[in-house]
C-alpha cells in the first residue's frame, strides 16, 4: 500500500473495465473523469452550482499534494443511480 497509509489495513479491488465496456448500457468505468490537481482552490459560482461545470470543479479538485495518486472520480447524481 501507499506509504502513507502504512499504518492502517485495507483491501485492494480490482475490476474488469474491458468487461465493463462490453456492456454499454451498465458501463461505469467509461464515465470517469480526471482529478484536477491544483495549487488553488477553485472558485464556484453558487448560483451555476447546479450545473456540471460548477459542481465538477467542486468536487473534481484536489491539492498538487496528492497528484501521485493519479485519481480518475465517477459522479452521480441520486437521479443517475447514485447515492440519495
Amino acid at each position: 500500500m501507499v506509504p502513507l497509509f502504512q499504518w492502517a489495513q485495507g483491501v485492494c479491488l480490482e475490476f474488469d473495465a474491458i468487461h465493463d465496456a462490453l456492456f454499454i448500457d451498465r458501463m461505469l468505468f467509461g464515465q470517469a473523469i480526471k482529478v484536477i490537481y491544483s495549487e488553488k482552490r477553485p472558485v464556484l459560482n453558487v448560483i451555476d452550482i447546479g450545473e456540471p461545470k460548477e459542481y465538477q470543479k467542486a468536487l473534481l479538485t484536489k491539492s498538487t499534494h496528492w497528484c501521485y495518486e493519479e485519481e480518475w472520480r465517477i459522479i452521480k447524481t441520486p437521479g443517475e443511480g447514485g447515492p440519495k
